[in-house]
């Protein structure tokens, strides 16, 4: 992963934020926010689960922000809390049509990882990230109380399938995020497949 930058994740935080009410509103998944500055060339689209994954990092970097980026954060913070609670079921929709169709596309990944494993490793960075965001959209179903069977099925599922095709390795973003990402819950960023091209 590229060297983490914490300007990065407070400017595309922001555009999230301010793209927010518009998009639970919206019919689309992946919305476009800050006047279409999301889902165009490298810039990430605007969902639910990449705003919470900027946010949480962000306030666990806290003592690694300025007073002016501390500041920021706190704004970006509270717009994204007031469009949470004034749209409430339009949020909740989002967050579950958003965790469903991530994990989808991770057994579509698991799927071709067991078909041409020599694939497996050089597209599971972009799995890794999508399944973070899965947990960042998990742990806020579970703070607002928002249950769903067929989410923990996949959840389980995929889980199962990614640890069959994995092994242990180092740490895969920037060591700058490690505090935010513990072995223990976020397991799947310290693994990573073999290296099916070596084996012969």
């Amino acid at each position: 992963m590229a060297t983490y930058k914490i300007e990065r994740d407070l400017i595309e935080a922001q555009k999230m934020a301010e793209g927010l009410s518009e998009y639970v509103r919206g019919t689309e998944l992946y919305g476009h926010g800050g006047g279409g500055f999301f889902g165009s060339g490298e810039s990430p689209a605007l969902t639910v689960g990449a705003l919470l994954l900027r946010l949480r990092r962000l306030n666990t970097l806290q003592d690694k922000l300025t007073p002016e980026q501390r500041r920021q954060l706190k704004t970006i913070q509270d717009g994204f809390e007031q469009v949470r609670s004034e749209w409430r079921l339009h949020y909740e929709g989002k967050l579950l049509k958003e965790a469903n169709s991530r994990m989808d596309n991770i057994r579509t990944y698991l799927k071709e990882a067991t078909d041409s494993p020599r694939t497996a490793r050089a597209n599971y960075p972009t799995e890794a990230l999508r399944r973070t965001i899965v947990q960042e959209v998990l742990r806020e179903m579970h703070d607002l109380g928002l249950d769903s069977a067929e989410v923990e099925t996949k959840r389980r599922d995929i889980d199962g399938g990614l640890r069959s095709v994995v092994k242990s390795a180092p740490f895969l973003w920037d060591a700058l995020l490690q505090q935010a990402y513990p072995e223990q819950e976020f397991w799947w960023l310290y693994h990573m497949p073999e290296d099916a091209s070596a084996e012969n």
